[in-house]
This record gives C-alpha cells, structure tokens and sequence, in this order.
C-alpha cells in the first residue's frame, strides 16, 4: 500500500436522518456503546475510527439542525475523541442536515468547499461514511483511501450472499440476477472532491432522487470501483441491529 498521509483528505459522516425505522425516542447515531467504553456512542466510535487513521484534515458530519450544539457536546463527552485529536489536529464541523440523504451530502459538500477555498483544510479526495456503521474499521478506511487515489471513485463491498431478483409491483419476479455479479455495497465510499461536488451539482437539478453517492458519481462525473468490504461493517436500521 502507498504512502497515502500527505495526500489530504476530508471526509463526511452523515447523521440527520431521524431514524423512524427504529421505534425509538432517541436517533440511532445517538445510541450508547458501552463495549466500546463510557460515553461512547454510535456517532462517536464513527469519527474515532476516521480519527485513528490520521489521514483526515477535516470531518464534516451533518445532523438535524436543532442539534448541532447538542451532538457536539455529545461526542466530546467520549474522551477518547480529544485524546484523538492531540495527535492529529484534525477539523470537527457539524453542520444541519437536509430532508434526504442526498441533500444532506451536498450540503456537507458545499461546507468543504467553503473551507477548502477559505484554505481552512486541504485535501484532494473525500470518503463519505454513514454515522450508522460504527463497526467500520480503520483498516477498510485505509483501503478506501488508497484505492480512490488510483481510481478516483470507490466504494466497498462484497458479493451477495443470497439469490437476488428483480421483482414488479405486483410481486412477479421479471428478472433473475446473477449472484456473482451482485454486490451488497458500504461506506465509506470515496471520491475525487472536485468531481463528486460537480456530479452532486448537477444531480440537484435533475429531478430524480439518488440514494447512494456512487450513482450519483457514476452518472455525472465516471466509473465507479468496488474493493473488498467487510461483512462486520453492517449499518444500524432497526433496534435489532443495535443488540
């Protein structure tokens, strides 16, 4: 693997979705850990794994904008974050959020931009992760990072387990996919800066509504790679996931 520390990266986590799927009064990012230590949460183990890998100049992590004061407050009550940040003195901003994921990103995005042209931070390429995969590792955010260098775009994974299909409204099945061909993706997912904001650009404009990141990317700006994911990388939807 390169040397990839002076390369400058940033990075976005978001966190403004409200978690109706839970059934809970709390948003998921907000959630205890205890078997990572006192006061950890699941926004917290998320940025101390971005944080242990030293290679971030800036984390922008986007939460409801009734929140802002209160997550910053949260995370910091994990001390471990601090410890973090004595060795490398990386940029924390929390910024609002948006109604969809894929406004949320953008917004995150124009605040790099904000802050890259303030020369604030710099960087080349930025790795976007959900705040509800806490059990990412800073192994895979390593390989992300080195894998995009070479590629510009990509996102890990790894090859369905199960038959996939492809079913209509009705529930008649229409096409029958092959597995080896069909992946289950993750985050962080990685990108040339300059191209995601330009592809996120004009994908406001274009009346359709994207999920993920990569397509996005693929549509607007080019090819998009996979690497090796991690099956322990899984994200929080339901309560269950959290046990």
């Amino acid at each position: 693997m390169k040397t990839i520390k002076n390369l400058g990266f940033a990075a976005v986590i978001t966190a403004a979705g409200k978690s109706q799927r839970m059934n809970l009064n709390t948003k998921k990012e907000y959630l205890r850990l205890p078997e990572f230590g006192e006061n950890a949460t699941v926004l917290s183990e998320c940025i101390l794994k971005f944080l242990k890998t030293q290679l971030f100049e800036v984390i922008v992590i986007t939460v409801p904008p009734d929140d802002i004061f209160e997550a910053n407050n949260m995370i910091f009550q994990d001390k471990r974050i601090e410890k973090n940040l004595a060795e490398k003195n990386t940029k924390i901003v929390f910024t609002a959020g948006a109604d969809t994921r894929q406004n949320s990103v953008f917004k995150a995005l124009l605040k790099l931009e904000e802050l890259k042209e303030k020369k604030e931070a710099v960087f080349k390429f930025v790795l976007i992760h959900d705040g509800a995969r806490p059990w990412v590792s800073c192994e895979l955010i390593k390989q992300v990072a080195n894998e995009v260098c070479n590629t510009g775009a990509v996102i890990p994974g790894y090859q369905a387990v199960d038959t996939q299909k492809i079913a209509d409204k009705s529930g008649k099945i229409i096409q029958h996919l092959k597995r080896s061909s069909v992946y289950s993706v993750q985050t962080p997912q990685g990108f040339d800066f300059d191209k995601i904001l330009a592809a996120h650009k004009q994908a406001l404009g274009s009346g359709k509504e994207y999920t993920d990141d990569s397509e996005i990317y693929g549509e607007f700006a080019g090819e998009v790679f996979i690497c090796a994911g991690e099956v322990s990388n899984k994200k929080i939807t339901f309560k269950e996931d959290i046990k």
